[in-house]
């Protein structure tokens, strides 16, 4: 859903829940500064979370952690996708750094993972895997191949 406005800075939600627990209304306090009622109720309760008042829910630097511990295992479980497909087609561990192998794989791979992690994952090059997928066989792999 798509905000309407620009977030409240953290400036002023830390100047309405001062206002708050002096003893002023949260309806008062949303009809003078705009934000709604809930809005200014879910401030306050983080707040308290960030304060060590609460325990119910995370605090701001533990949500943050979290989001970004969930990225990197998003990240960690794709490379691994990655090595585990590319090795399933090789035998030798030494296959992995045959670099007309990698970039087959990438070839055959490049609409369900992107180029620039399988490239770092196979640690070949991105351009060196863009130039290898425009290039023209040699005659030499074009007479071993079978017609």
């Amino acid at each position: 859903m798509p905000r309407t406005r620009p977030a409240y800075p953290p400036e002023m939600r830390q100047k309405i829940v001062e206002l708050a627990r002096s003893g002023r209304t949260v309806a008062t306090l949303a009809k003078e500064f705009e934000p709604t009622e809930i809005a200014i109720r879910n401030w306050i309760a983080q707040a308290d979370r960030d304060a060590g008042v609460r325990s119910d829910s995370l605090t701001a630097d533990e949500r943050k952690e979290l989001n970004r511990l969930r990225r990197e295992v998003r990240t960690l479980r794709e490379e691994r996708d990655i090595l585990k497909k590319q090795q399933r087609g090789s035998r030798r561990r030494g296959d992995r750094r045959d670099t007309t192998k990698a970039f087959g794989y990438m070839k055959a791979q490049e609409d369900r993972f992107p180029i620039a992690t399988m490239s770092w994952v196979l640690e070949v090059s991105r351009s060196g895997f863009y130039a290898w997928s425009v290039r023209t066989p040699s005659r030499d792999v074009l007479s071993r191949t079978p017609s």
